[in-house]
């Protein structure tokens, strides 16, 4: 089956294509703020995000003299467009001849897959930014496996739902715009265990029972993603030295030469978990994401959560997705066309081009991306 040499004739070939993939296990793209403006920027170039400090307050004393104080301090955030990736899919002459009219039908399959891989790169990255550099975390660490300490793993129990909604209203993230990305057993566990879900009569709607889905519970827009992190945890063997309410950098007695960012920990005496930031093994400091929220004693001993998936709760404004498709140079040359094509479910636009070869042509699925954090106390890990 002949195809023009052109995109106009493989647009519904595309489209068909963008279907299939609009069906993966995309949780995080959609959680997160994709940034039209920061994607403006060229492949490799950073940008800076400013970030507004809290206010400061004072007693206001009645006088002819203004107060010179309250000066604003600025901080920001950077991120890099560091990403620009694109799906091959090559055919020559006398391959799409020997396949005839089974061709238009591989060629879905393989535009599907490149959309497929391109997709789950984003998605990856979007899951790294929010684990590493989340706030505080909730939940029980262990393998998988032991699905009572996956989230909602206890039947008829939705505490995590409000013991993640409590972490973010502490930290002050907006009510409306969270969203709450599971892995496979977490989802599992909440479609099968919460009756109170899959219940029409007590949900007030069958979407779950009939359709297998589930879109906002207790004010967070659920997903789910094949791409929730489980990292290996690191350890450490020390004794906090030092920790004061709102302090980030700890001073420890003893070595967190092993600890990685991304680690959760607990402190003796606070049953508040954090994510590790970094350690210097010299001076001995380990720090965190966000701030101690409790006096710690003296020679507290701080210890690593077991290794599990990092689901994640977030407020939209916490990570910033910049996406979109490379620009090319005008049609001519090897070039035959090029055409823009939205995923309408993670909202990504990539670019698909079809090149002319020797006996034959070669279709790419490019996106150029980058994505960035922009605050750590709008994001919380579930364990």
């Amino acid at each position: 089956m002949a195809i023009e040499n052109t995109l106009t004739g493989l647009l519904p070939i595309i489209y068909k294509a963008m279907d299939v993939v609009a069906r993966e296990q995309i949780g995080f793209i959609p959680a997160v703020t994709i940034d039209a403006a920061v994607s403006a920027a060229a492949k490799g170039q950073t940008v800076r995000s400013p970030v507004v400090g809290p206010a400061s307050v004072i007693d206001v004393v009645p006088g002819m003299t203004v107060p010179s104080t309250g000066a604003a301090t600025l901080t920001y955030k950077e991120m890099t467009l560091s990403n620009f990736k694109a799906a091959e899919v090559v055919w020559t002459a006398e391959q799409e001849k020997a396949l005839g009219t089974n061709f238009e039908s591989i060629l879905v399959d393989q535009f599907a897959q490149g959309f497929r891989a391109i997709s789950n790169l984003v998605e990856q990255d979007v899951a790294n930014v929010a684990y590493l550099n989340a706030g505080y975390a909730y939940g029980i660490g262990g393998a998988v496996a032991n699905t009572s300490n996956t989230p909602f793993g206890v039947a008829n129990d939705l505490s995590d739902f409000a013991q993640l909604d409590k972490i973010l209203n502490d930290t002050g993230a907006p009510k409306d715009g969270r969203h709450l990305v599971l892995g496979s057993t977490a989802m599992a566990n909440l479609k099968g265990k919460q009756s109170v879900l899959y219940k029409a009569s007590e949900a007030g709607t069958d979407q779950l029972l009939r359709e297998g889905s589930v879109s906002k519970i207790q004010g967070f827009w659920m997903h789910d993603s094949n791409k929730v992190q489980s990292p290996t945890s690191g350890s450490i063997t020390a004794n906090v030295a030092l920790a004061n309410v709102g302090e980030t950098v700890i001073s420890v007695s003893g070595t967190p030469a092993s600890l990685v960012q991304g680690d959760v920990i607990t402190i003796a005496g606070d049953s508040t978990k954090y994510v590790v930031a970094s350690k210097t093994v010299a001076p001995n400091t380990v720090t965190l994401n966000m701030p101690i929220t409790k006096a710690v004693s003296a020679n507290a001993l701080i210890s690593v959560v077991a290794a599990s998936p990092r689901n994640i709760a977030l407020h939209k404004s916490a990570i910033v997705l910049a996406a979109r498709p490379p620009y090319i140079n005008a049609k001519g040359g090897q070039l035959l066309d090029s055409t823009e094509v939205t995923d309408p479910v993670s909202g990504i636009t990539f670019l698909v081009s079809e090149f002319a070869g020797y006996y034959g042509r070669r279709f790419e699925i490019a996106l150029v991306w980058g994505a960035g954090l922009n605050k750590s106390d709008f994001i919380a890990v579930s364990l």
